[in-house]
């Protein structure tokens, strides 16, 4: 008989074996997943049918052996590799990976971030564990399918597909072609059977020294698939996942039956379940540079109730599909697109630290329209704490759930009387429009041009009578006997979009305070820097490689575009100040010491009302647009938008009519941009309070100013070192209340503008200076201008630096614009007058106010409602930067003829 102690040694030993058995067994599982759904794992399995002593057969092995065991570098080589991507039966055939990040794996320069928001590498920190041990390189593997499930459209190649592959750079094409030959041939993927698809080699490019930009469209990415059983659709595809785990719902459900009938479909290839299964997200490659967005094809998924045939040849439309009948070609119940959005806990991810909530994934699904998104959140609630999706596993990764958004749009937020006042005010405007312009066209003209006829001999200024302002015509028509009009008419007049168009497009007509001409191009100029600024920070919750993006905002050209764009703001500030000074001391001039004008709270009264009027027409429809706007996209959107603007615009809008909204945080402004326009209308009561009293007290006048430029270059100095600030992009980000929006660190360049226009005036716009004098100053300027735009590229500056940086900069920066207008106006501006004095200026300059309130709305609209996430490369933005420039600005003109420029002319006839 055993001895007690010899059974307990025997079951401990049976239990160490039944350990290791499961461990071993789960980790060839876990191999096979790989194997089957990630081309680049498939490679190096199958390396073995090289030559032993062949040193990519030896790479390709430790590649594999890293993966297996979860090494960073590894898992990174195949996050930038390709694997399957939703919308195949659609056409989607390019399924890249990630170059950008394929051959960013071995650059060990630090990311532009504050060393406290650096959250990745936290389990590692062995050098050997971070980066490859061998140089690594990009492949494009093109290859044909012939999946008879795919709609063709009759172009050349669209059977093509191509593969991306991050792979060790010594691996020649020769050798990874003989290695996918083999994988094509065996059948080794999970999509070959899914999509009943054979794939035939072409070729395998070796991308080094190459841009994929160059190729021809057909030239580009996809790879491909294998063995098809449930088990593996369920740990790859979350839609099938769901189906698999109906059975966490009631069984009167109908969610669940309808999910039991779509699996059923996909589990016997019927093209409607497989097309849901295709619309649908999984995880994509970049997820170690942020890629979190899983999304599926929204447009897709909503278009498969469409019985409308494509606009096709009959002999094209007979070759796209073997399926013909009606219940395999759709679903036989409504379907609808869900998004899913869940956080993550992997420590393999790199973070910016520039935008909240960079941990959250995004999931699209193409479900039954009748499942509820309780019911969807339970069975992933399921799904998540199983840990059933490969993703979990590969990156180490939990998944906790934040919510499940039905995307259908059912318009109840127009429903509010907000919405109700400004679309009634949009309606009667654009009535009123119509009206005026119709008039404009059929009658007035005519009278003005028989007129015109009748008073051929009456001296019109410039013998040009198209060169009046819209005042100067209405003046003269009253004036003229034949042409008396009513008020009436003149306010319709107001409303013209021709007359107005009209006025936009005069090169000749500036207000009585603005004849410096470069402001409209400096306007121009200044706002295509905030465009940048924009696009950057308002596309950042669609950006599916943010990491990526900061190398390129932390370069040279990419500190150019868009971190310098920050200095576009102080321009503005400094041109608002002098213009008010500029325009009052003129008017004072003309005086000659004569009443001058004396500070009563009427006069600043008077003031704030003018300047009211002219910001808050147009401004307010903005406001009543983003609500619209932003709470379409807050129910249909599938990104995670941390910025509630349609719940702020709800509550706080008030404060924007107040012009207060700046002394609130960034989080919980209407219009998180519009913080410039309180800052702005705040400095113009002390500009117009310093002015007016500078006429009878100027040195006690420029005391204040000088205590006022001081306070703020400390404020801001002290603020910066107190705060720790680094100039990096997710510190700037941090601090954006109190070192960006804050009026206390705003108002120097306002106070330099103001400084400035008394020079001006004060010197009659004459300046009698020699060559070397000017040739210093310009020089001056430029060392300056260098010095401030580029102090920041060098980030090991200290905290005390940044911070006389931060007190000093925006000051710096005036001053050098200050020169620039003095020379210019004292016609020592040389070439960058004629530059900036471009007469195609004028209109753009005139556009810049709507342009800057509209912009933030136009980039939002194209990415929010967009399919798919947006991959930031420096070539890229420059043709979104066009588009966008052009959408920004044909919207302005809309909301310049309609709400800005109308109301102006309005209050002026008004006398108001």
């Amino acid at each position: 008989m055993n001895s007690p102690s010899i059974n307990l040694k025997m079951r401990g030993n049976f239990f160490l074996l039944f350990i290791c058995y499961f461990s071993i067994n789960n980790l060839q599982v876990f191999a096979d997943n790989l194997k089957l759904n990630y081309p680049a794992y498939t490679v190096a399995s199958e390396s073995y049918i090289l030559e032993e002593s062949n040193a990519c057969k030896r790479q390709l092995d430790i590649f594999k052996i890293a993966v297996d065991n979860k090494i960073l570098w590894s898992l990174k080589m195949l996050d930038s590799s390709g694997q399957p991507k939703p919308g195949f039966i659609y056409g989607n055939n390019f399924w890249l990976g990630s170059e950008t990040q394929c051959n960013d794996l071995s650059n060990r320069k630090d990311f532009d971030i504050s060393p406290g928001n650096i959250k990745n590498n936290s389990i590692y920190r062995n050098i050997n564990e971070e980066y490859p041990p061998f140089k690594v390189n990009y492949f494009a593997a093109q290859f044909r399918h012939n999946s008879t499930i795919q709609y063709h459209m009759g172009l050349p190649n669209d059977d093509i597909m191509i593969m991306g592959l991050c792979l060790p750079d010594i691996c020649t094409t020769k050798e990874l072609s003989e290695l996918i030959t083999k994988i094509f041939k065996d059948r080794l993927l999970a999509v070959n059977n899914l999509y009943n698809a054979d794939y035939e080699l072409l070729n395998v490019k070796n991308l080094k020294d190459n841009y994929d930009y160059l190729f021809k469209w057909n030239n580009i990415t996809v790879i491909v698939f294998g063995n098809y059983e449930s088990d593996i659709l369920t740990r790859i595809y979350p839609a099938y996942s769901i189906s698999m785990k109906s059975g966490v719902l009631n069984e009167s459900s109908e969610c669940r039956k309808e999910l039991d009938t779509f699996r059923d479909a996909v589990d016997n290839k019927k093209l409607w379940g497989l097309k849901m299964l295709d619309a649908s997200g999984q995880s994509k490659p970049g997820f170690a540079y942020g890629n979190n967005y899983w999304l599926g094809v929204k447009s897709q998924c909503l278009d498969f109730g469409n019985r409308d045939p494509f606009d096709i040849s009959i002999n094209t439309k007979n070759k796209n599909l073997i399926y013909q009948h009606v219940h395999e070609e759709f679903p036989p119940f409504e379907v609808n697109y869900f998004s899913a959005q869940f956080r993550h806990n992997s420590s393999m991810q790199y973070h910016s630290g520039t935008i909240n909530n960079e941990d959250i994934i995004i999931l699209g699904l193409c479900l039954p329209k009748s499942c509820m998104t309780i019911e969807l959140s339970n069975i992933l609630i399921e799904i998540f704490q199983a840990k059933i999706l490969t993703a979990n596993h590969i990156y180490d990764a939990d998944y906790h759930l934040i919510q499940v958004k039905n995307l259908e749009d059912n318009y109840d937020y127009l429903y509010n009387w907000k919405i109700i006042t400004i679309l009634i005010i949009v309606f009667v405007t654009l009535l009123l429009v119509t009206t005026a312009t119709i008039y404009d066209l059929a009658i007035f003209e005519n009278q003005l041009k028989k007129n015109d006829e009748k008073t051929n001999t009456k001296k019109i200024p410039n013998d040009n009578p198209e060169e009046y302002s819209l005042e100067q015509k209405i003046t003269t028509s009253i004036k003229l006997k034949q042409n008396k009009t009513s008020i009436f008419i003149d306010m319709l007049l107001c409303f013209s979009i021709y007359k107005n168009t009209k006025l936009l497009f005069k090169a000749n007509l500036e207000s009585k305070t603005e004849t410096i001409q470069i402001f409209h191009g400096l306007r121009f100029i200044s706002m295509l820097w905030i465009i940048s600024i924009h696009i950057a920070s308002f596309t950042s919750y669609s950006i599916d490689n943010l990491p990526m993006t900061l190398r390129i905002l932390s370069s040279i050209n990419g500190q150019i575009i868009t971190t310098n764009g920050l200095f576009a703001v102080d321009t503005f500030f400094f041109l608002s100040g002098f213009l008010v000074a500029y325009g009052f001391y003129k008017e004072e001039k003309k005086k000659n010491d004569n009443s001058p004008t004396k500070l009563t709270g009427k006069l600043i009264i008077a003031a704030i009302i003018k300047r009211f009027i002219r910001l808050t027409p147009a401004y307010v429809m903005v406001i009543g647009l983003s609500f619209i706007v932003f709470s379409h996209f807050g129910k249909t959107t599938q990104f995670y938008v941390g910025e509630k603007l349609q719940d702020n615009c709800e509550n706080y809008w008030w404060r924007n009519i107040l012009y207060i909204n700046n002394f609130f945080k960034n989080d919980d402004m209407c219009l998180s941009w519009s913080w410039y326009l309180p800052n702005d209308m705040q400095f113009f009561i002390i500009a117009k309070i310093l002015t007016v009293l500078s006429i009878t007290y100027f040195k006690t006048c420029a005391v204040i100013w000088t205590c006022m430029l001081m306070s703020t270059a400390v404020y801001s100095g002290y603020l910066s070192y107190s705060l720790g600030l680094t100039f990096t992009l997710d510190m700037l980000w941090d601090t954006r209340d109190y070192l960006y929006s804050s009026p206390f660190v705003r108002i120097g360049p306002y106070l330099i503008g103001l400084a400035a226009a008394y020079l001006l005036v004060r010197i009659n716009n004459k300046w009698n200076a020699n060559t070397i004098t000017l040739g210093l100053f310009w020089i001056i300027g430029i060392v300056l201008s260098i010095g401030v735009m580029f102090f920041t590229y060098d980030k090991q500056i200290s905290i005390f630096q940044t911070a006389i940086y931060v007190g000093l900069y925006r000051i710096i920066w005036a001053l050098i614009i200050g020169w620039i207008v003095v020379a210019s106006s004292t016609n020592h501006g040389g070439l960058v007058n004629k530059l900036l004095s471009m007469e195609i200026f004028i209109p753009l300059g005139k556009l810049t106010y709507c342009a800057y309130l509209i912009n933030p709305i136009i980039v939002s609209t194209i990415y929010l409602g967009a399919d798919v996430s947006l991959h930031m490369e420096l070539f890229l933005l420059v043709p979104i930067c066009l588009g966008i420039i052009f959408l920004t600005y044909f919207a302005a003109y809309i909301l310049y003829v309609l709400f800005e420029i109308p109301y102006i002319h309005l209050f002026k006839i008004l006398n108001i």
